[in-house]
């Protein structure tokens, strides 16, 4: 037996404190006064004298019991206005340990007069005057029951039964008595479910989702990060398959000649036959490894794509027009195809250019975008991050304005295809692609004065993150939009289109503005279909995240679901336990989040089909 000292040299005149604990694993002592002074010692140099190590003072009325919390990490202290404090330690980063006050619960509307602990979890037994007693669970602050004894003097010592379902009472006088408890599901509440709490061991209030930990440790249930980590996946989902599904659709049903349209639209629709585990496999084994090891270029390719697709058209106009009829859809097809794949190959060498200059963790020289990533905000430069993201929009947002605000006098200037009428739309093409890339690089290095890409979208990159399931998710979900939305535009009646080309439109202005608002709701109710299964969606966000509900908005980074995390748990949740039930919430969530969604869908579907009905 080791005989130690406590340093109290600071405390003169304040006398012995009421209340003394040890905490888990004696990493320190807490001695508690009654005016609400809570002090800390921990081992100094000399192992045997003990030094103050942080301390804190409540602002409450005169402190009446003190118990220790399950697991020795958190005191409770309950004062004469009848309120609980939760004191733990945290670390705080520069500080070191310091002793807060994480939670104050109102018990009873008199003095506390004695604390006790159920021992099996963090559900405590207060003792009341005259006879009464509450038990309530510190950690979601839900009073299971109250208990009044047939005495007036003070209850000394409340017990719990390990099983909670017995309450017995000790008065001052000696005298004793007995109550059945049914404590239900103490540890859940409203606000345990969803608000921010501060959980013993963090430094600030958090969203934390954890089913399991060591004995003792308070429970931390909250479904916030599970709902979004399923909004988070639904949305970068939905921003990478809805354009692509809804223009692959508008050009099969409106540009594609119908022999060709019979192979393509049946080989799309067969995307939508795979099987979720066998995308999720796919992505997890194959297409996390390619991710991971041409990162820029896959980001790069975002705004490539549409370039090279830009330049194509471009290109096309050098093709003679009594040469370009007699190419056949098919083989414009392939074109396009082989455009694409120009695409991919643009954007590997790009990477290969600007990724040492533009991701070194100094500002300058060789480096990698991993590196840059990992090295943190303040390190390096800002806007090349912001830029990547910015890039694509920029490009597409020029392509629109160049439309709208030049197109007459792009049609007025038009010549027949051949060499100039070529070289005047390669140069519209490359001023559109410098457009778009210089507003991109003056948002992003404005956007890079005020803050770090890295403090906000981006981060330190995961295998296995957002970006992957959202594209692997997308492939899942666009044959879905695609099938329906082009079957929307093909009941489009073809007088409409006829009345629109003989009063002068062109084919594209046609599909834009006659088609497309007349198929809005089965356009709308596409989305809304394809929305609802990234929503749901399990095995793909199961196999290709790494299923931490964790609360960011990095792209590089993982997430869970409230459907992965069902799968992942209820096999293993014990039949009619609170975790149990818990999981069974997460599935009424998801079945309310679908349900609001497709009842939103259905009424906007309603309003777009009134307005197109007389059509």
């Amino acid at each position: 037996m080791t005989r130690i000292r406590l340093d109290a040299s600071d405390l003169a005149g304040r006398g012995a404190p009421g209340w003394l604990f040890i905490q888990a694993r004696g990493e320190g002592v807490l001695g508690v006064w009654a005016d609400g002074t809570v002090r800390r010692w921990a081992p100094g140099e000399k192992a045997d004298v003990w030094r103050p190590r942080g301390s804190a003072k409540l602002t409450t009325p005169t402190l009446t019991a003190a118990c220790m919390a399950v697991g020795s990490r958190t005191l409770i202290l309950g004062d004469e206005s009848g309120a609980a404090h939760l004191v733990s330690t945290v670390s705080k980063a520069g500080v070191g340990d310091q002793l807060v006050v994480r939670r104050s619960i109102e018990i009873a509307d008199g003095p506390i007069r004695s604390l006790r602990t159920s021992g099996r979890d963090r559900t405590i037994a207060a003792g009341l005057d005259g006879g009464g007693a509450v038990v309530v669970n510190t950690a979601s602050g839900k009073v299971i029951a109250r208990a009044q004894a047939e005495w007036d003097v003070p209850v000394t010592q409340p017990l719990l039964g390990g099983s909670l379902d017995r309450l017995v009472l000790v008065g001052g006088d000696g005298s004793a008595a007995a109550f059945g408890l049914e404590a239900g599901h103490p540890a859940v509440s409203l606000p345990a479910l969803f608000a921010k709490r501060w959980y013993e061991g963090y430094d600030e209030p958090s969203y934390v989702y954890q089913s399991t930990g060591a004995a003792g440790s308070e429970p931390k249930l909250s479904l916030t990060p599970l709902i979004f980590g399923t909004l988070k996946a639904t949305i970068v989902a939905m921003i990478l398959s809805t354009p692509i599904a809804v223009l692959a659709a508008l050009f099969t049903s409106e540009f594609l000649h119908p022999g060709v349209r019979k192979w393509v639209k049946p080989t799309f629709e067969l995307m939508a036959s795979l099987p979720s585990v066998v995308l999720g496999f796919v992505a997890a084994v194959s297409f996390a490894p390619l991710l991971r090891d041409h990162l820029v270029a896959a980001l790069l390719l975002l705004t490539t794509g549409p370039v090279c697709v830009l330049f194509l058209s471009a290109g096309w106009r050098f093709i003679p027009e009594h040469l370009a009829r007699r190419v056949n859809t098919l083989a414009r097809l392939g074109v396009a195809c082989m455009g694409l794949a120009v695409s991919v190959v643009v954007a590997e060498w790009l990477a290969g250019v600007v990724e040492p200059f533009w991701f070194g963790t100094d500002g300058a020289g060789a480096g990698t975008m991993r590196g840059w990533l990992d090295a943190g905000a303040g390190a390096g430069m800002g806007w090349p991050g912001w830029f990547m993201l910015f890039a694509p929009a920029g490009v597409v947002l020029a392509i629109a304005l160049d439309g709208r605000i030049l197109g007459g006098f792009w049609r007025r200037v038009a010549q027949r295809p051949g060499l100039v009428e070529g070289v005047m739309q390669t140069g519209r093409a490359a001023a559109i692609v410098a457009a778009g890339c210089v507003g991109a690089f003056a948002v992003a290095w404005a956007l890079s004065a005020v803050v770090d890409p890295r403090e906000v979208l981006l981060g330190t990159f995961s295998q296995r993150n957002t970006l992957l399931v959202g594209i692997v998710m997308g492939f899942a979900v666009a044959p879905l939009i695609y099938t329906i939305g082009e079957d929307a535009m093909q009941s489009v009646p073809a007088n409409l289109r006829s009345a629109s080309i003989a009063a002068g439109a062109t084919p594209w202005q046609t599909a834009t503005r006659i088609v497309l608002p007349v198929a809005g709701p089965g356009l709308f109710s596409a989305i809304m279909i394809g929305l609802g299964r990234a929503v749901g969606e399990t095995m793909i966000v199961l196999m290709a995240t790494g299923n931490t509900p964790e609360m960011t908005a990095n792209i590089f980074g993982g997430f869970r679901t409230l459907s992965a995390n069902i799968a992942v748990e209820l096999p293993e949740a014990p039949r009619g336990g609170t975790h149990f039930r818990v999981l069974f919430l997460c599935g009424l969530t998801l079945f309310a989040m679908t349900l609001v969604v497709n009842t939103t869908a259905e009424i906007v579907r309603q309003r777009f089909r009134g307005r197109s009905a007389r059509l």
